[in-house]
């Protein structure tokens, strides 16, 4: 009886050792995934595409709740047209994005610790983009995470409550993945989704008007197209110019 109580109350003397020992570990894994992600992004600033899906595949295999190295793998399969792998990778984000929130119930200084980290690396990414070391045809992006910087510093401040958000972004990249692959509900529904989630998001609006216009709804493409315009979306001349074509052509009522 003595022998087992001398075992059990030295197992119960080992579990806070073991607890800190996998809490560094955690850390360092953390720690390693983080400098994998900076490695990827500096691949996709200098356009080694290969190479950053490399990184940011490290990245998520040392820490699968790292949601920003997940989004950038997707933009990567983007660039590389893999549009099937790209809307995995957006998928996973948002997945991500929701096991970090619940956080919020079991580990709060964690969430917090996370959401410092990625404004961290929103603004370094801003940083790139405004001293063109990442190139970007679409003005509109800078704009996008700057917004995405403020929303996080807002619900820092707020507290845990609106934690739960995912960025809407997320949303205008997945469906644009699904769009390239023909599958036009999925994608009509993820940037309905992303226009609710920020009325502001001019690309999504952007989005539908082109979608509307391909599936002959002119009068939806003209309140997407004037909605993108009013949130100072770049509309390509060609879009309007689609659109006015196909209203004269189309039979009066």
């Amino acid at each position: 009886m003595r022998l087992s109580l001398a075992i059990v109350m030295l197992a119960l003397a080992a579990l806070p050792a073991a607890v800190q020992k996998g809490q560094r570990e955690g850390e360092m894994e953390h720690r390693q995934a983080l400098d994998h992600y900076r490695k990827g992004q500096d691949s996709m600033a200098s356009e080694r595409l290969e190479q950053a899906v490399q990184e940011f595949k490290a990245a998520i295999q040392l820490d699968p709740l790292l949601a920003l190295a997940h989004f950038r793998l997707g933009q990567a399969h983007m660039s590389l047209k893999d549009y099937a792998q790209a809307e995995r990778d957006f998928l996973g984000c948002r997945d991500a994005y929701e096991k970090v929130a619940s956080l919020q119930f079991t580990n709060r200084e964690e969430l917090e610790r996370r959401r410092e980290e990625e404004i961290d690396q929103l603004q370094n990414y801003l940083g790139l983009l405004q001293s063109g070391q990442i190139k970007n045809s679409n003005p509109s992006v800078p704009i996008q995470v700057q917004q995405q910087i403020d929303a996080l510093q807002r619900n820092r401040q707020k507290g845990a409550s609106d934690a739960t958000s995912i960025p809407a972004e997320v949303s205008v990249y997945l469906g644009s993945a699904y769009f390239r692959q023909g599958k036009l509900p999925e994608a009509e529904k993820e940037w309905k989704a992303a226009e609710d989630a920020n009325p502001k998001l001019g690309e999504a609006h952007n989005n539908l008007a082109a979608l509307y216009l391909m599936t002959s709804r002119l009068d939806d493409a003209e309140k997407e197209l004037k909605l993108a315009e009013k949130a100072g979306y770049p509309v390509h001349p060609r879009l309007k110019e689609d659109i006015k074509k196909a209203r004269k052509a189309a039979p009066s009522n």
